[in-house]
């Protein structure tokens, strides 16, 4: 039961998660061998089997569309992507194929999945819109998922397979800026328009390679680092950074580091958090108490932040946390909601939805709508990367028809063109041009907040 699941730490739970699906995957095996000597049994006991007719498969797979949508966070969103992929595209011949395939590469398994849910719907919101307008050059988009399980060696083999696909256009990434990282070498190698939604490193679109590949909507670390750096400094001088040890903190340091000494500034301490390292919230927290920190800036993944800012929250509660928006996508209890929530802890956004009246209840309204949710059902949580991959999406098909081909390098050669875009975010005049691939500024950075009810809510009111 979720229950239970929720007493597990993150590696039990995700342990007991692989179990399940291999015994899904091997029960399903099963069935399948065993369906034709089950219904020749029936068939010899005298009973009548019936069997769908293609049209009425075809009605009954309509009516249920839905269901599994509405219920990919309890089944799964990285058994979904595979069974779709299994689905629409194994055993199909691809010159019968009419739509136009957008590539989705996201972590789906693990820390930061909830990230990779809203990713993945923002895009197919994205994709039915505009497919109930007509589509794109006279075709539907279709979208094409696959998990990389938030290793670099797995996502470039999902752009391998993307790239051997005829009619598709590109890809959009997922969440960890190391994976990224190592895709795009690929991308280029390939020859794929790439478009991140939400993985912040600013080495990705500023990259060197000519032409570039790489598009961002998203938070870009060059402009995050001192902006999450000015928020440190109205809560206190005593400042301590603790870090991811990887590429990406070692660039965020550095980063920072120079602007705070532009501000003459000297962190009191910089701590280092291997992955993996579970086990030395109380270490970091004992550390940070010694030092006698006002305000600590935050810039790890979730599976090392949210035991850090518990034990804040019990040991240091009046210690202000700025945190890098990696600490999201983890599943929270209530009560672990609650303790975040009376923190002084903040994190970047771009966009809050929920509060949003112009557009955001307009957003959500159309979602709820696809996921078949009935009134006083939970409400599907969109933050700001399911509406970056929104906007990501609609900027694609605008190239597109800017192009007026499927040729990968004539749509990466309009989205730098693209006059401009009318955006749920903000307007672009224009989103890119041949040496910004970022779509976004430090001036749309915005400070957000988790309350007790897993919303995110603006530290400041709306623009």
């Amino acid at each position: 039961s979720r229950d239970a699941l929720d007493m597990l730490n993150a590696r039990q739970q995700e342990l007991v998660r692989d179990a399940a699906r291999e015994a899904a995957w091997w029960g399903r095996d099963e069935v399948r061998r065993r369906e034709g000597e089950i219904l020749d049994g029936l068939r010899a006991a005298g009973v009548t089997v019936h069997e769908f007719s293609a049209e009425a498969r075809e009605r009954f797979r309509s009516a249920l569309a839905h269901i599994p949508r509405k219920f990919e966070e309890r089944i799964g969103p990285d058994v979904m992507a595979k069974l779709s992929e299994w689905l629409d595209l194994r055993g199909r011949d691809q010159s019968d194929r009419q739509e136009i395939l957008i590539g989705l590469d996201a972590q789906w398994s693990g820390e930061s999945a909830l990230v990779g849910l809203e990713l993945k719907r923002g895009v197919t919101l994205a994709i039915e819109g505009i497919n109930a307008q007509g589509g794109v050059l006279g075709r539907k988009l279709r979208l094409v998922a696959r998990d990389n399980h938030g290793l670099a060696t797995r996502g470039v083999d999902n752009l391998k397979f993307f790239a051997g696909l005829d009619d598709l256009v590109a890809v959009i990434g997922g969440q960890k800026s190391s994976v990224m990282a190592a895709e795009v070498e690929a991308v280029h190698d390939l020859a794929l328009p790439f478009l991140l939604p939400w993985s912040a490193a600013w080495h990705l679109t500023e990259n060197g390679y000519a032409p570039n590949q790489v598009f961002r909507l998203s938070l870009n670390d060059r402009w995050t680092a001192p902006f999450l750096a000015e928020a440190a400094l109205t809560r206190g001088a005593r400042i301590a950074l603790v870090l991811e040890n990887s590429r990406w903190g070692h660039e965020f340091e550095r980063i920072i580091l120079r602007h705070l000494n532009g501000r003459d500034v000297r962190p009191v301490a910089v701590l280092w958090v291997d992955n993996g390292s579970r086990g030395s919230s109380a270490l970091l927290s004992a550390r940070l108490a010694e030092v006698g920190v006002d305000v600590v800036i935050l810039v790890d993944t979730p599976d090392e932040s949210i035991p850090l800012l518990l034990e804040l929250s019990r040991s240091l509660p009046t210690v202000g946390v700025v945190s890098h928006w990696g600490l999201l996508g983890a599943r929270l209890t209530p009560a672990q909601l609650l303790a975040l929530s009376t923190m002084d802890l903040v994190f970047p956004q771009t966009f809050f939805p929920a509060v949003d009246k112009r557009s955001g209840e307009s957003l959500r309204q159309r979602m709820q709508q696809l996921l078949s949710l009935e009134e006083g059902e939970t409400p599907v949580s969109m933050g700001s990367g399911f509406v970056q991959a929104y906007d990501l999406v609609r900027m694609l098909a605008g190239a597109i028809t800017l192009a007026g081909s499927l040729e990968r390098g004539a749509i990466r050669d309009a989205l730098e063109r693209l006059p401009r875009h009318d955006g749920v975010i903000k307007h672009h005049r224009p989103p890119f041009d041949a040496q910004r691939h970022d779509a976004l500024g430090i001036e749309d950075y915005r400070l957000g907040r988790l309350a007790a009810d897993g919303q995110i809510v603006p530290v400041e009111p709306v623009r």
